[in-house]
This record gives C-alpha cells, sequence and structure tokens, in this order.
C-alpha cells in the first residue's frame, strides 16, 4: 500500500483515493506559484495606483 505522495499542483482525488496518504509539495513549485501570486498582485497595485511603478530596485 502506498504511504506517500508527491504532488507538484493538485490535491484533487488524492485525499480521496488515499485517505491516510502523506502529501509531499515540491519546494520549487511551491515558490513558483508564490512568486506569481505576489507578481500578480504587484501588477494590479500598479495598475490602480500608477505612482507605485519604479518605486523598488
Amino acid at each position: 500500500m502506498k504511504s506517500a505522495v508527491v504532488c507538484r499542483l493538485s490535491l484533487r482525488g488524492i485525499e480521496d483515493q488515499f485517505p491516510t496518504i502523506v502529501i509531499t509539495f515540491d519546494k520549487f513549485h511551491v515558490m513558483k506559484m508564490v512568486n506569481k501570486a505576489v507578481d500578480d498582485m504587484r501588477i494590479a497595485e500598479q495598475k490602480e495606483a500608477p505612482q507605485l511603478r519604479g518605486l523598488l530596485p
């Protein structure tokens, strides 16, 4: 019986099919998603407040 699974993107169905499984996330892909979310928020904020552009090096 499987005791662990590595998950890159989606948990959909994993917990249903394997209720006692240990889920390990790939640090690279987690950080990639975090960085994209930060960039998306930065871009949205700059669209709402153009004076924020160019403040960070």
